[in-house]
């Protein structure tokens, strides 16, 4: 009888140990979630001001500071590559499952359900956007600016002009 009780004792234990261990993982994985989602959230902010400010100024900032973003959070970085590209990146703590709570039943009523493709962007963009759907660690998207660019023809016996935005020379043959 002894023995039984024995036994009973470190079966509760390990059922103990196991769920503590269990709510331990959960509740990482929920931290890890939530600032994810407030990561999301900011940097969403972020790309709209990103966004609107090149279309308004015409021209790329030299930091997210100079294009009057405040409140960055460090997951989110912004690097100006040249005048008509940046690179925008966003870390996460955890790839996002992309399930959404509300639209559930919908989806398992009508039989419908697309995975997420979760993938970095190795094209070139000329519109920063930001996908609800990630991988852990850095997502990058270079874009290249959407700008009007800037042409000097002011020499009208040349049939040449200069692009300031690329440095570069082309003919100005169609524009005269």
């Amino acid at each position: 009888m002894r023995s039984t009780l024995v036994r009973y004792k470190i079966g509760l234990l390990v059922i103990g140990l196991f769920t503590i261990i269990l709510l331990v993982l959960v509740l990482v994985q929920a931290h890890a979630a939530k600032q994810d989602n407030e990561t999301y959230r900011a940097a969403n902010e972020i790309v709209t001001k990103l966004n609107n400010y090149n279309l308004d100024h015409d021209k790329l900032p030299s930091s997210l500071a100079a294009a009057h973003i405040t409140n960055v959070p460090a997951s989110v970085s912004y690097q100006k590559l040249s005048e008509g590209s940046y690179k925008f990146c966003v870390t996460y703590k955890a790839t996002s499952s992309d399930f959404d709570a509300t639209s559930a039943l919908s989806d398992v009523a009508s039989g419908h359900y697309s995975s997420p493709s979760v993938s970095d962007s190795t094209e070139d963009s000329y519109y920063l956007y930001l996908p609800s759907s990630h991988h852990k660690g850095a997502n990058c998207q270079t874009v290249k600016s959407f700008t009007t660019p800037s042409y000097d023809c002011s020499s009208y016996d040349s049939y040449s002009c200069y692009d300031n935005s690329t440095d570069q020379s082309f003919d100005n043959s169609f524009t005269q």
